[in-house]
């Protein structure tokens, strides 16, 4: 059983890597919640009956700090990430309406007090209809990403990069997969999104557009691969995200622009969770490549290792 257990796991793993493989190397945008998800229709003990309608029924927050470590650069030192997730209104338990922001804060070291200077932000809002089926959960949405300057001098006023993304999103969630027939190890697809960007601002100015994204192909694999009832977990998350780029640098003429490149990002994340009735804890070491940090003037590419721990709901 063991045997089949690890043939499994070999298989996941090779289906990702075949999934980046067939993606040449660029830039794509570091996404404050690139790596989870969290969905209001996963908490089961809020129980409606079948037609009823609830208004805000179910809500949680998020929050996590991050120290990184042998892989970094000058712009990594810190990572802060504080977000909250209001369900607006269910239908049954097989329909949702949810409502999300998050904010994640990118520290350098380059301060004199205790090597912490914030030196850019991360916003992301978003809208999701989410339905219940027997095979896992479909959602359809709106999200809004914006990156902001923090601390700069005032001789650099003129430099950096802002920008503003907006897509449509599409989403999958799968249902536990158990990896072998005894025991807790189990696993899943933790999301498939797809997002469609319709507004795109990357740059000092419309007429300065830095990159013309297109779209963003999400996949996220969550493995438990040891599991105490419900108070602790081993877990391992990983996934990579391709991202479409156009071929031209007006982004109003997007109907016009051709696909230029797809390239991926990817990340592997070993944790310990500590789990309660209503909240968990997940301390974790992470590993990721991101061919555009967002964080400096022009786009950089990044292997970044960091240890941290993490505040999620128990949805």
């Amino acid at each position: 059983m063991i045997k089949h257990f690890y043939y499994k796991i070999l298989i996941l793993m090779c289906l990702i890597a075949l999934f980046g493989i067939s993606s040449s190397i660029t830039y794509a945008v570091n996404f404050v919640n690139r790596s989870s998800s969290v969905n209001t229709l996963q908490e089961e003990r809020k129980d409606v009956k079948d037609g009823e309608m609830k208004w805000f029924l179910v809500n949680g927050g998020w929050a996590e700090l991050s120290k990184y470590a042998f892989k970094l650069d000058e712009d990594h030192y810190w990572n802060c990430k504080i977000g909250s997730i209001q369900e607006f209104f269910r239908v049954g338990n097989d329909m949702a309406l949810a409502f999300m922001a998050d904010m994640e804060i990118v520290v350098d070291k380059h301060s004199q007090i205790m090597n912490f200077n914030p030196r850019a932000v991360f916003w992301e809002l978003g809208a999701l209809l989410s339905f219940k089926y027997s095979f896992g959960y479909l959602s359809f949405g709106y999200s809004h990403r914006c990156k902001h300057e923090i601390d700069r001098l005032a001789n650099d006023l003129d430099q950096g990069r802002v920008f503003i993304y907006d897509s449509f999103a599409l989403r999958y969630m799968t249902n536990p997969i158990r990896l072998w027939s005894s025991g807790d190890m189990s696993g899943s697809i933790q999301f498939i999104a797809n997002n469609n960007y319709f507004l795109v601002l990357d740059g000092k100015s419309p007429k300065d557009t830095i990159e013309t994204i297109m779209d963003s192909l999400s996949l996220s694999a969550y493995i438990n691969l040891l599991r105490y009832k419900d108070d602790w977990s081993v877990y391992f998350n990983t996934g990579i995200e391709p991202t479409a780029y156009g071929d031209g640098e007006d982004f109003k003429s997007r109907n016009k622009l051709d696909i230029d490149r797809i390239k991926p990002d990817w990340f592997m994340e070993l944790g310990y969770s500590v789990m309660s009735n209503t909240s968990k804890f997940d301390f974790f070491v992470l590993y990721q490549y991101l061919y555009d940090t967002g964080v400096p003037d022009r786009p950089r590419s990044a292997f970044l290792m960091s240890f941290g721990i993490r505040y999620l709901p128990n949805f």
